[in-house]
């Protein structure tokens, strides 16, 4: 007979496997509920936003406005997008959007932190901070975005029939690679100057500029995940569910699968659901109870309690 222990550890992996699951996109095999894109630039996140006056302004703005690259390959895939009636119901990765949300939640906070801190607090708020934000949640974003996640839209996206639809899509993409180049390298930046705030040895002024420096990069690290998160769901998102057939998608959830640790995605489901709630955005709110099994969801509260507070609580505002 099966000893307790280890009854309770493959009950854990079940559950695990479940949120894994749910968080690749498959939940309950398609989310409902969902409105179609609208026509404009703006596309289904920004319509999510009008009536949402808590939400932060800049995650409103046009990603057409603010990315200060070639503005007709985005116009030419929102001519496109216009001509469709998209819905969400399509599209079957919301935890790659709700993941990149995180990021750029957790990177507001920990500019926060490193704004009201400074080198006489010592570095283990900060470091602590980093290895979350940095070390955890960006790295397992990355990881599924370089190895899988942008390679397989890429290719999906620039296999149109019509070459000047597929020019655009590929010029999307290469925009995305380098801010998702440059994302890393800040966090890069960030983890060497928490190297320097714990080194002792390093003159006092040494680690009050590193202090600086973290809040500066951290910042900018925000600023550039947010425009790729506007990207991603006013051009990109509608687009996938749009160009790639639904099984299709779900085939390519199979891979995501297989790269989720399992122990892990119970941190990262957390991190998804807080920056849901906190955006205060009543359909993603929505989409995500219906994503989302009931196990796993009435586990959050736990998991948030042991998992999660212990590495972020230092992130709250205080």
């Amino acid at each position: 007979m099966t000893s307790n222990p280890s009854r309770r550890l493959t009950v854990s992996l079940l559950l695990f496997c479940i949120a894994t699951l749910a968080i690749a996109g498959q939940g309950h095999g398609s989310v409902v509920g969902a409105q179609s894109v609208p026509s404009s630039p703006g596309g289904y996140y920004q319509a999510n936003h009008d009536d949402e006056t808590s939400s932060s302004s800049s995650s409103c703005q046009d990603p057409l406005l603010v990315r200060g690259g070639d503005s007709a390959f985005e116009s030419k895939i929102s001519d496109f997008l216009s001509q469709k009636d998209v819905s969400m119901e399509k599209f079957h990765v919301h935890g790659w959007r709700w993941h990149t949300m995180s990021l750029v939640r957790e990177a507001g906070r920990l500019k926060k932190l490193a704004q009201r801190s400074s080198s006489k607090d010592g570095c283990r708020p900060i470091k602590q901070a980093v290895d979350y934000v940095v070390g955890f949640n960006m790295k397992g974003l990355h990881k599924i975005e370089a190895d899988l996640f942008f390679p397989w839209m890429r290719k999906k996206l620039t296999s149109v029939d019509q070459k000047d639809l597929a020019q655009a899509f590929g010029s999307v993409m290469d925009q995305l690679e380098r801010d998702r180049k440059r994302v890393a390298k800040l966090g890069e930046s960030i983890q060497q100057q928490v190297s320097l705030l714990c080194d002792e040895s390093k003159a006092l002024t040494l680690r009050a500029d590193a202090v600086i420096s973290i809040a500066r990069d951290a910042a900018e690290l925000e600023t550039v995940a947010r425009t790729m998160m506007e990207t991603e769901n006013t051009l990109l998102v509608p687009s996938v569910a749009e160009v790639v057939p639904e099984g299709e998608q779900k085939s390519f959830n199979n891979k995501v699968l297989r790269n989720l640790g399992i122990l892990d995605s119970r941190l990262h489901l957390v991190g998804m659901h807080e920056a849901v709630w906190e955006s205060n955005i009543t359909k993603e709110k929505e989409m995500f109870k219906k994503a989302i099994p009931s196990i796993p969801q009435g586990l959050i509260p736990r998991w948030k309690r042991n998992l999660y507070i212990p590495k972020t609580n230092v992130l709250d505002d205080v």
